[in-house]
């Protein structure tokens, strides 16, 4: 197939058009634009799919679902102390063309596939009382006796989680 899907999460539009420049030129394939992720559901098999997205975007995302795709999962950053990484699958809108280019071609050449996105390797390290506070949190219920009721145990606990989440 001579198509590629491309995502872009909140990204610069003077960007979006030189990666999509380069990605054509290198790949010598023509670019399908998505509008939002939820069309990754209705894609065939092994369809290949770079997804640039920001970090809070990709630790807040499942992309473990998409496994059956060819898809590439790039962190876009733009601050002055990260460096790009085609290890780490980041790139630094900061940093000069030669090397965000030069990224982006290791991460789409390597057969390196993750097996888990940051998301369930994050998850994967709470504890199941961790876990249903987070759910909680995400129902609406912000108080600190919204959750202790929610979950039948104690105000003070429920502050031990949230200050091992970092949640105030």
């Amino acid at each position: 197939m001579n198509l590629i899907h491309i995502y872009f999460d909140n990204i610069d539009p003077y960007a979006k058009a030189e990666l999509s420049g380069y990605l054509e030129f290198m790949t010598g394939k023509r670019l399908v634009v998505m509008s939002n992720l939820s069309e990754l559901m209705s894609m065939n098999d092994s369809q290949e799919v770079i997804i640039f997205v920001n970090k809070l975007t990709h630790g807040a995302t499942c992309f473990c679902q998409y496994e059956r795709l060819n898809m590439k999962v790039i962190d876009v950053v733009d601050d002055l102390v990260t460096s790009c990484s085609a290890l780490r699958r980041i790139i630094n809108l900061r940093q000069p063309v030669s090397c965000i280019f030069e990224t982006i071609s290791r991460v789409i050449n390597s057969n390196h596939h993750r097996t888990a996105c940051q998301l369930c390797h994050v998850l994967s390290e709470l504890t199941p009382e961790e876990k249903m506070l987070i759910k909680i949190i995400r129902e609406g219920k912000h108080t600190t006796e919204e959750m202790a009721s929610e979950m039948g145990i104690g105000n003070k606990i429920i502050s031990k989680h949230k200050g091992k989440l970092w949640i105030k």
